[in-house]
């Protein structure tokens, strides 16, 4: 007679993964990791699995969803789920089907097609050899408004006979900390995804390790690169979304070598942006300057790489200006809403010098401090007003 609950040695062995789930979510290690150790323990416990699937939701630019597939010969398998790509091979799964019918729990034998009921999936995991395969979805309270809407896991087994109740049951009692485990990782990955993604990798690690007040921050010296696209206000006034899309291309290609070189993009500016490459311990003035010139030559190059696509619509040249000087680096703004930046003296000079591209007829400008640091030939095109800069600054341009 088959137990209502998990068998003595599964029943043994629960409370200790039990534990280890709670603890490994408090820690917050990787989804990998999580699914890793979770698989290798149940089987270690006398769970026969040939399979196991875990699917976390994704808030992130680039990723709609994370799916994390285990097998005992491979470990886990990673694969970020692009938004473009997760309808389509979503909508025909097992999962797609319990979600429509509001079904937290289901199981599919595998050894007849009545029972694979004509998915995909099932047909290629019988093809593998599976006979038995078991899903569960655990939906997240209180998420209505985001995309952290729940979490589903799948687990399939090769043995001959299935999975028998008492393993069903050992599952099922596993499922809940493993989905809070999952929620509170993917939590906190949706968390430093949003940070990289709208203020930058190392604002976002600031802000996380607590610089949160206002004011709080710190100086340091810094190389500035500040990049304006030269004639989008007149194209954007009869622009509506394929200029926007078009925006995207130029601003990618300029942040992309931006920080490919080590540098951070700290501000989308409308049709331009504000990036740094600090000053510390690692990187020292000259090699700061360096890498900011490189990515400037290099965010030129592919700028134009874009007009060329566009070449039936205006043409949208970049503007760069490079500076060195001290910046302020953290928190400004008022009361509750506050922004993480850089402001200072240097960056106003910068975004001065960038305003004489267009004037001196050059994509980009440089001041002295930072043509004595970049280490390639320079050209002086002499002393020019910055507006609200006392005295006239030296300004250069590469050589050649």
């Amino acid at each position: 007679m088959s137990h209502a609950g998990p068998g003595p040695g599964l029943e043994a062995a629960l409370p200790a993964i039990r534990d280890w789930i709670i603890l490994e979510g408090l820690e917050g290690t990787s989804l990998a990791a999580l699914l890793e150790g979770f698989a290798r323990r149940v089987v270690a416990a006398g769970l026969h699995l040939s399979r196991a699937y875990l699917a976390s939701p994704a808030v992130h630019p680039e990723i709609r969803a994370v799916n994390l597939t285990w097998r005992p010969a491979t470990g886990v398998i990673r694969e970020g789920v692009g938004h473009e790509r997760f309808p389509n091979a979503f909508d025909t799964s097992p999962i797609a089907f319990m979600l429509a019918n509001n079904i937290v729990r289901h199981r599919w034998r595998l050894d007849s097609a009545a029972g694979r009921q004509g998915y995909a999936l099932l047909d290629e995991l019988h093809a593998e050899g599976d006979v038995d395969y078991a899903a569960h979805i655990v939906k997240f309270g209180g998420s209505a408004t985001t995309a952290m809407q729940g979490v589903a896991l799948t687990v399939s087994t090769d043995r001959a006979e299935g999975f028998a109740r008492e393993e069903l049951a050992f599952l099922n009692a596993l499922v809940p900390p493993l989905a809070l485990a999952v929620y509170r990782v993917a939590l906190f990955d949706m968390m430093t995804a949003i940070l990289d993604a709208y203020i930058g990798h190392n604002a976002g690690r600031r802000i996380l390790g607590g610089e949160i007040r206002r004011g709080h921050g710190h100086r340091l010296p810094a190389a500035i690169l500040i990049a304006d696209l030269r004639g989008f206000t007149a194209a954007s006034e009869g622009g509506g979304e394929e200029l926007i899309a078009r925006l995207g291309e130029h601003l990618g290609a300029v942040a992309e070598p931006i920080e490919a070189a080590g540098g951070e993009v700290l501000k989308f500016l409308g049709d331009g942006l504000l990036a740094g490459f600090p000053i510390d311990g690692e990187l020292g003035p000259g090699a700061a300057c360096a890498a900011a010139i490189s990515a400037a030559i290099e965010a030129i190059s592919r700028n134009d790489g874009v007009n060329a696509r566009h070449a039936a619509g205006p043409a949208l040249p970049l503007d760069i200006a490079l500076h060195l000087g001290e910046v302020f680096y953290g928190n400004v703004g008022g009361g509750g809403r506050l922004d993480f930046t850089v402001i200072g003296p240097a960056v106003n000079e910068a975004s001065r010098i960038e305003a004489l591209c267009g004037i001196l007829d050059r994509s980009l400008l440089m001041s002295a401090d930072f043509a004595r640091s970049c280490g390639r030939p320079t050209v002086s095109l002499g002393h020019h007003r910055l507006r609200g800069v006392s005295e006239p600054r030296e300004i250069f341009a590469l050589a050649g």
